[in-house]
């Protein structure tokens, strides 16, 4: 035979089979390609295709038909729906072709769809030059461990006992394959090649090895343990879980199942001390820490060097990851999956930490601190590394620092909160201080000498100190955030009553991350802050709702802008009208136990509820009641009445109680008041600003004495006899 007719033979027998392939894949619906893995859907309303003729497609794709086969790995299974999965092992003259595998899709033997790694173009020859024990020489040469798993015959016992296999050993026997080792340009080239899984004993480690079949050289190896779950013995969390990286040197505080990694590494005080700063930091020189057995304990650890610093900071740097991923689907400080890096012990006597647009710097502590590596501390660093993602360059003086390091604190009492509700989360860095103090109190400012007012007490304006006091201003910032969460009632440094009904720290986050990364620029101070956050609550609430009015009256607490009175908490309306047009009655809650009629109009809108008491009456006016949720209305409709409403039997002859006829003191109080009335009997209520009663007493002579154990907030009296009602408004402050 003529060997050029041949090849020509062949070369038309493939293309007939790609041809009768394209007519009929003219049913191809998608093919869909990642990673070099690629989805192909078949359109079955036009051709139906059974196992065979849709490997035989994937065998003409390949580019070497005859050589090309398939052997089924493991048994089909079905899934919820009744479609089956077979996987299959691509071969290349009966040699396994690693990683080449297929899966069928089918439902009542029909082939719907392929998930495909399908090696394609091989072309190489497949006799080795090498034994397979001369390459595993070579292969125990490259791992170089001084002893393995199969030297040691209780290890070999232990492993027949658990395989239940008196043939199983962890001596590698290895087999021969064909590995696809991508070039830089992600083009396949093909190596004959000896694979071995060699489990060590000293170091422990368990690598796979590809030995190539015709030299015997190293083609690829990666390691088995590559990400460990780890439990040891931090600074100040006690017994944390955390990701490590095994390596042929043991354990190392490496997680790389987050994002592209967290490293955590050892500078060894090689820095230079230079006052209170460290230079010449020499980040390259930095080391690993390893440990022998994955075990993290405080006997190895909780040493003079404080090497379980680094235990902590690693779990600290995963666990604020975590925080961000979780609530935000945030993929590390640039949302990019970008490396985090973090370095401990710059130099001798470091009392600091920073962000340096790189890398996290943890300094060990001196006179004040203990080591800088605690949850508050990675947490605010790492808010620094998100700022500066989002913002891009920018000056850190003045408001727009002091902003910046105020996002910060708010951060890392988030994280706080995330890992440890029950810690008192609003002090900065109180974990590592060594006379028991904190450096920032989020929650009471002044207690460190810090404001809780804007351009009021201990503000700084002079740049020579600490920028324009960016470590102190920011205290505004972080003391507004709290009283956001956790709601608060005082007067501020400009004499302001203030009252904030908190809304949550799940909630504020929320609130903090959207102007962050969708309003903040490089020089937001104060004032734009706020009123970016106020466009943020204009977008997820409605101006009658909870969250938003707390969102302005913490500005207001803090010393910007003005409280909300245009509407309450909570509002009675409880005078009669007639002939007025378009009275508004604007709350969270609205309670109406008034007498509407001849011509009037009132809108009714609350965020929360309205409650249409005994005794409201509405005759002949116009009626509108809406209730304005979070994010959405629901409009009960306008309501036009021309014959008489009432929610009970007309009581016109309620008339209201006069100022002068009731005396509650003192208001605002600590929670014990007096009510002093005329009146002989009357019943007296109490609700809060949520609308709930929380005190009721039926029986009541003139003058009483009322203890109240309850928060600080806005509360409302409701003192009705026979004929009369009064309501006032009741302050329990601090």
């Amino acid at each position: 035979m003529n060997k050029k007719n041949g090849v020509l033979g062949f070369v038309a027998l493939l293309l007939f089979h790609q041809l009768i392939f394209a007519q009929s894949i003219g049913n191809i619906l998608s093919s869909n390609q990642a990673n070099n893995t690629s989805l192909i859907r078949f359109d079955n309303k036009t051709t139906v295709f059974s196992e065979q003729q849709a490997i035989a497609y994937l065998k003409s794709l390949s580019g070497s038909y005859k050589r090309t086969s398939f052997e089924n790995m493991e048994p089909a299974t079905m899934d919820q729906y009744g479609i089956y999965h077979k996987k299959y092992q691509q071969q290349y003259k009966n040699i396994p072709v690693e990683n080449g595998v297929i899966i069928l899709h089918s439902k009542n033997s029909i082939v719907n769809s392929v998930t495909c790694n399908l090696k394609k173009n091989i072309n190489i020859n497949i006799y080795p030059s090498i034994s397979k024990a001369e390459a595993l020489t070579f292969a125990l040469d490259y791992v170089g461990s001084s002893e393995y798993m199969w030297e040691d015959q209780a290890e070999e016992q232990l492993l027949k006992k658990i395989k239940k296999d008196l043939s199983a050993s962890y001596f590698p026997e290895g087999k021969l394959c064909i590995y696809d080792k991508k070039n830089k340009y992600n083009l396949s080239k093909y190596y004959l090649s000896y694979k071995f899984d060699i489990y060590s004993k000293n170091p422990t480690q368990r690598q796979v090895i590809y030995v190539n079949a015709m030299d015997g050289s190293i083609i690829y190896c990666y390691d088995k343990f590559t990400d460990a779950s780890a439990v040891g013995e931090t600074r100040y969390s006690g017994t944390k879980t955390f990701e490590t990286l095994h390596s042929l040197e043991g354990y190392l505080l490496r997680d790389n199942t987050r994002g592209n990694g967290i490293i955590t590494k050892n500078l060894n005080f090689l820095g230079e001390e230079f006052g209170a700063y460290c230079t010449n930091i020499p980040y390259a020189s930095a080391v690993d820490y390893v440990d022998d057995d994955n075990n993290w304990s405080a006997q190895e650890y909780d040493n003079f060097l404080k090497d379980n610093a680094a235990i902590e900071a690693h779990w600290a740097t995963q666990v604020t990851y975590d925080y961000f991923n979780e609530n935000f689907n945030r993929n590390s400080f640039d949302n990019q999956s970008a490396p985090i890096w973090v370095y401990l012990n710059p130099c001798e006597n470091y009392e600091n930490a920073f962000w340096d647009g790189i890398r996290i710097t943890i300094g060990g502590g001196y006179l004040i601190h203990d080591n800088f590596a605690c949850v508050d501390v990675i947490a605010h660093e790492l808010g620094h590394a998100i700022t500066g993602a989002e913002i891009g360059d920018h000056d850190v003086i003045y408001e727009p620092g002091a902003v910046e390091e105020g996002i910060s604190d708010i951060w890392a009492s988030c994280v706080e909160h995330y890992v440890n509700p029950n810690r008192n989360i609003w002090q900065i860095m109180d974990q590592i201080s060594l006379n028991s103090y904190c450096e920032r109190d989020l929650q009471n400012p002044k207690q460190k000498g810090m404001p809780d007012t804007y351009m009021g007490q201990y503000w700084i304006n002079e740049l020579s100190n600490d920028n324009g006091g960016i470590h102190t201003n920011c205290t505004v910032l972080g003391h507004w955030f709290y009283l956001l969460s956790e709601g608060g009632t005082g007067v501020n440094d400009n004499g302001d009553f203030y009252h904030v009904e908190g809304i949550g720290i799940e909630e504020a986050s929320k609130i903090i991350y959207s102007t962050v990364t969708n309003y903040m620029t490089p020089n937001t101070g104060f004032e734009a802050f706020k009123q970016f956050t106020m466009q943020v609550a204009n977008n997820m609430y409605c101006e009658y709702c909870v969250a938003y009015t707390s969102i302005l009256n913490a500005w207001h607490a803090v010393g910007l802008g003005e409280p909300v009175s245009y509407y309450e908490s909570y509002l009675m309306v409880d005078q009669n009208l007639s002939n007025i047009e378009n009275i508004f009655a604007a709350s969270n809650i609205v309670e109406a136990n008034s007498h509407i009629y001849n011509g009037s109009g009132i809108d009714f809108v609350s965020g929360k509820n309205i409650i249409f008491s005994p005794g409201f009456h509405a005759e002949d006016c116009f009626l509108k009641a809406s209730i304005c949720a979070c994010g959405e209305i629901d409009n009960t409709g306008y309501k036009s009445i021309q014959e008489s409403y009432s929610e009970t039997e007309d009581i016109q002859n309620v008339s209201p109680l006069k100022e002068k006829d009731v005396a509650i003191f003192p208001n605002p109080s600590r929670g014990t008041f007096s009510i002093q009335t005329p009146i002989e009997q009357y019943s007296v209520k109490i609700i809060n600003s949520r609308g709930q009663e929380i005190y009721s007493n039926n029986d009541n002579n003139q003058n009483i004495t009322i203890e109240l154990n309850t928060e600080p907030g806005i509360y409302f009296i409701k003192i009705t006899n026979a004929n009369s009602q009064y309501i006032k408004k009741l302050i329990i402050s601090k």
